[in-house]
């Protein structure tokens, strides 16, 4: 084959070849649909809300209600569904949806790497680097086990794009590119993680205004676009963001403070997670492009004055790294504080954006490195290359030293920080014994992150080993074309590594036969009561069948009084927190016994009639039905019907008998009724009121009664009525 062919090869399908053995490896499994996403908050939210989703699209409807946790919950307005984003609605609606629940996270992948490299290559990288920014985009850090869920993934993958648009708009001066930027932002809003969106708004528009400068746009039409592409943007957003608008300001986040604002900030020598991922990557962010990428992104960095197109991208990773350090950065703080905005949590999730810079950078700084034959920089790019992995290395030994010399010291320093600072504070829940034994598997973690008998701890050494060979081979020589292939395969293996570890691939992906429902027994005794019921799942911190968690039950098709969603209603929560059924992401502890006491009206009126638990209870109102493999089955006696009809709502309410009551129809949103009855009274829904509901009697509108806080309620006057609950 001649040298013309193999170089025609490489240009034209390095990066189709790379990205194949890229998706077989990491996602084949996936995508022959023997494993999928769905480990911890997956099992928990996305997958049983995605099937939700997928039934109701397939009917041509969108799941604006819910029946199946808190009593009744508004899914559209929670967000994450995505149910008005349009791949959502495409896939789901043609593909059967095991099919559609994975491939919609494999075609995510593939837009991430075609956005991120057409963005790279746009901004001056060649083939190769191209394909390494995609790489190291896609199966980095950033995009690795979804960085931090599917909702992310789908948000964030058109990031890229966006800035593929505005680069294009710079190019032509034609307002279609903004207009067009602004849909697919406005899209991002729909897509599932609106914090994320909101950010990633907030980025175009520093982009937009550094290119504004460098473009040397006029002041007026500044203005004018950017008021252009925030208008459509939010035009876009503003159906989703009114529904979550509304249910956040009903949910624990509509009272927030600073700290919790401030949780998880991503603390500055957590940077080493750059050369160490494992060492630190239990804390669940980490910034990992590859060992021997740092050298590219140093050397594009160096590039900075002679290439503006690429300074608007190291100012977005500049300043998403500070911002991701959240309470250690005091001007992040200050800004808080000074906004008084609150109700982002999470800082480190800032660290996308830094990421994305970096990979693209990286990719950038390769091209312009295998150009440069022979150049200085080249040298000094090495040299200081060589110099953050000695002193990286440096730093992990002297560490492994002190943490097994000083290990009582140590531990007690800890201890003493959680309890001064942890301990009793906002958002933090648990008792003293639970944080400080919580701070000795801190240290463990730490020592394990450093065990050389760790085969991904040796491979961090092993390729920071590599990297030094290879930073003393480019200040001593220069460097060749042979090296880049060789160099490129290195990076790929190092990623491929990375991906199985911590809260990579390995961490999310298990096999779907996992899914399947366990306790059959219980289950099947569930299944064969055709009554309207809901469940109790009572204490959700231990052992209970897969299908018993929250939100996990709409797999199986049984309602629950339990939540796991970040929106629960705080009111919903508040009227049941001693039984710890509501998980808002804010902690949960183990409920006393007692709870079931205290809260036995409450359940009633809730439509509870079983109770799934790992404990032995005794209560008069609990009759064990069955117990299988250390879960038992309770019944609470005396429960109240879905629908019923009482004479008084006042202390114990009581089921009142009717000449007859009949359920037309009942499915989420919807209860249709027809009732006679002797005198007047209430007809009682058990379903979580919500603004939205409206009820009407014999075709004539009447006025929801809430009871309890919990649910909802009609008056109805003698005789025979048709009457209508519906979520509108």
């Amino acid at each position: 084959m001649s040298s013309k062919a193999i170089d025609y090869i490489k240009q034209r399908y390095i990066p189709i070849i790379t990205f194949a053995a890229a998706m077989i490896l990491f996602l084949g499994s996936v995508i022959i649909l023997k494993e999928g996403f769905i480990h911890g908050d997956y099992k928990a939210q996305f997958y049983p809300w995605s099937k939700i989703y997928s039934i109701s699209i397939k009917n041509f409807n969108l799941p604006f209600w819910c029946r199946y946790f808190q009593s009744g919950f508004p899914l559209m307005a929670e967000g994450q569904v995505g149910g008005l984003y349009p791949l959502n609605m495409a896939v789901f609606l043609l593909l059967p949806f095991k099919l559609a629940y994975n491939y919609i996270v494999v075609l995510h992948f593939m837009l991430g790497w075609l956005f991120t490299y057409l963005y790279a290559k746009k901004i001056g990288a060649e083939r190769w680097g191209a394909t390494l920014a995609a790489l190291l985009f896609c199966f980095g850090s950033a995009y690795a086990g979804c960085f931090y869920n599917i909702v992310t993934l789908k948000t964030l993958v058109w990031f890229g794009l966006v800035l593929l648009l505005i680069e294009e708009f710079f190019r032509h001066k034609t307002a279609e590119y903004i207009i067009a930027a602004a849909a697919i932002t406005g899209m991002q809003f729909l897509a599932g993680f609106m914090q994320m969106a909101a950010y990633s708004l907030l980025f175009y528009l520093m982009y937009l205004t550094y290119g504004f400068r460098l473009n040397k746009i006029k002041f007026k039409r500044r203005f004018i676009y950017l008021s252009v592409f925030v208008a459509v943007s939010l035009l876009i957003a503003l159906p989703q963001v009114v529904m979550t608008y509304r249910l956040a300001a009903l949910s624990g986040r509509s009272s927030v403070s600073l700290g919790f604002a401030l949780w998880r900030s991503f603390p500055p020598p957590f940077l080493l997670t750059a050369v160490f991922p494992r060492w630190l990557g239990f804390f669940g962010a980490q910034f990992y492009i590859g060992i021997l990428s740092i050298l590219f992104l140093i050397y594009a960095l160096m590039h900075a004055k002679s290439s503006p197109k690429i300074r608007p991208l190291i100012l977005i990773g500049c300043v998403a790294i500070l911002a991701a350090f959240g309470k250690y950065n005091p001007l992040y703080v200050a800004l808080l504080k000074m906004t008084q905005f609150y109700s982002f949590r999470n800082p480190s999730k800032l660290l996308f954006f830094g990421l994305f810079a970096a990979s693209v950078l990286s990719g950038f700084g390769f091209s312009q490195f295998f150009r440069d034959q022979g150049a200085r920089r080249i040298k000094l790019a090495a040299k200081i290359f060589s110099g953050i992995l000695a002193a990286s290395l440096s730093i992990f030994i002297a560490s492994k030293f002190i943490l097994y010399t000083f290990k009582d010291r140590i531990i007690i320093l800890l201890q003493g920080y959680a309890q001064r600072h942890i301990y009793g504070k906002p958002y933090h829940r648990y008792d003293l014994d639970t944080y400080m034994e919580s701070v000795r598997g801190f240290y463990s973690l730490l020592l394990d992150g450093m065990d050389l008998k760790n085969i991904f701890v040796m491979a961090s050494l092993v390729m920071v080993i590599i990297g030094l060979i290879l930073g003393i081979y480019l200040i001593r020589k220069r460097n060749t074309p042979l090296l880049r292939g060789a160099v490129f395969c290195i990076i790929f293996i190092d990623i491929f590594i990375y991906g199985f570890h911590g809260t990579g691939f390995k961490g999310n992906i298990e096999p779907l036969k996992d899914l399947e429902p366990t306790h059959q027994e219980i289950l099947g005794e569930l299944k064969s009561d055709k009554e309207l019921f809901r469940i109790l799942p009572f204490d959700l911190r231990d052992r209970l069948p897969n299908w018993a968690r929250p939100n996990a039950n709409i797999t199986v098709g049984i309602d629950s009084i339990g939540a796991y969603t970040p929106l629960a209603e705080a009111g919903y929560k508040k009227a049941l927190f001693s039984l710890e059924v509501v998980d808002d992401a804010l902690g949960l502890v183990s409920p006393d016994d007692k709870s079931l006491s205290d809260k036995y009206q409450l359940l009633r009126l809730l439509n509870c009639k079983y109770l799934v638990t790992a404990r032995e209870l005794k209560h008069r109102f609990l009759r064990k039905i069955i117990s299988e493999d250390g879960i038992h089955l309770y019944r609470l006696t005396g429960h109240l019907p879905r629908i019923f009809f009482a004479y008084d709502l006042e202390g114990n309410i009581r089921e009142s008998r009717t000449e007859r009551l009949e359920i037309v129809e009942y499915t989420d949103g919807l209860a249709k009724i027809e009732i006679s009855v002797e005198r007047e009274g209430f007809l009682v829904l058990s379903e979580n009121y919500y603004p939205g509901w409206k009820a009407s009697i014999d075709g004539q509108s009447v006025e929801i009664i809430e009871v309890r806080g919990l649910v909802q309620a009609v008056k109805i006057g003698k005789g025979k009525h048709k009457v209508t609950f519906q979520f509108s």
